[in-house]
């Protein structure tokens, strides 16, 4: 998926490159061209380092947080959140032909040409010529920030709270056998080793069923060597903080429920989008 998203931001900026350049130097009074890109990971940080490099357009960055995360290695702090530092980093600092943002963008008007965006309690507006998407997806809390940690020190508290939490409990459910909920369970079983009892459920009928089967097998196997109780076909009826319910009725207690399933593109700002039609908005739920 981060590859995915890379090669779709990517390409979007050699278009904008095709558009816009040849590649000299702006002139002296020359107007540039906005180009603003939503989302300040890996997508759109590699949409950034591409148009500096070009040099000439104004370029602004806006995500609701001031800093980046390495996400494929952000679920080893439920374990160890010390690690926090190395995983993390504050967005670019704005200069010459580039300003960087923090807010939540809300709605795009792709005709005027035009995005609100909430920074603090204010709503503001901002004209663009072209727009980079690169929102990523949406997760629970707290793979997910939540509001008060859109800084790095709220963030690692964050992290502290939610490792703090795992260190006290004795029963661990795992709602999802995608990749996500697999390298949680395989996260918490390597660090605790026996310590916690780990519950992995899944409604389908293997592992990771995006991978190949033999990735599927090899983790099941893996887990279960290491005492984890893989519970797949298992539909859900309902959920809580500390419970899960099955729909056969079969009650499932726990410390702590980690929910790793639901997460779509998090597009919802283009969604709304009146002057969006259905089928644009259909396609771009589905990138």
């Amino acid at each position: 998926a981060i590859l995915q998203a890379l090669d779709v931001s990517l390409g979007i900026v050699e278009e904008i490159r095709a558009q816009l350049f040849p590649r000299s130097a702006p002139q002296s009074g020359e107007t540039l061209q906005t180009v603003v890109i939503v989302g300040g990971n890996f997508a759109g940080l590699a949409a950034l380092w591409k148009l500096l490099a070009a040099g000439n357009f104004q370029i602004v960055l806006i995500d609701q947080r001031i800093y980046s995360e390495y996400s494929p290695g952000i679920l080893r702090l439920f374990c160890e959140p010390r690690l926090y530092a190395d995983l993390a980093q504050p967005l670019p600092s704005s200069r010459r032909n580039f300003t960087c943002l923090q807010g939540k963008v809300t709605s795009l008007d792709k005709d005027k040409k035009i995005m609100t965006y909430v920074q603090g309690s204010s709503s503001k507006t901002l004209a663009y010529d072209y727009v980079i998407l690169a929102t990523g997806s949406t997760y629970t809390a707290p793979i997910s920030p939540l509001q008060q940690e859109m800084t790095l020190k709220g963030r690692q508290q964050g992290w502290n709270k939610a490792h703090d939490r795992l260190r006290k409990a004795t029963k661990v459910i795992v709602m999802g056998g995608g990749a996500v909920g697999v390298e949680l369970a395989a996260e918490i079983i390597d660090h605790y080793d026996k310590a916690k009892q780990v519950t992995l459920l899944d409604a389908q009928s293997s592992l990771v069923p995006n991978f190949p089967p033999s990735v599927g097998a090899y983790a099941q196997k893996w887990l279960e060597s290491r005492g984890v109780q893989v519970r797949l076909g298992q539909l859900l009826s309902k959920w809580t903080e500390t419970s899960c319910t099955l729909q056969d009725g079969t009650v499932l207690e726990a410390d702590i429920v980690y929910v790793c399933f639901g997460n779509r593109p998090n597009s919802e700002m283009v969604v709304s989008t009146k002057s969006c039609s259905l089928t644009q908005r259909k396609n771009i739920q589905v990138q």
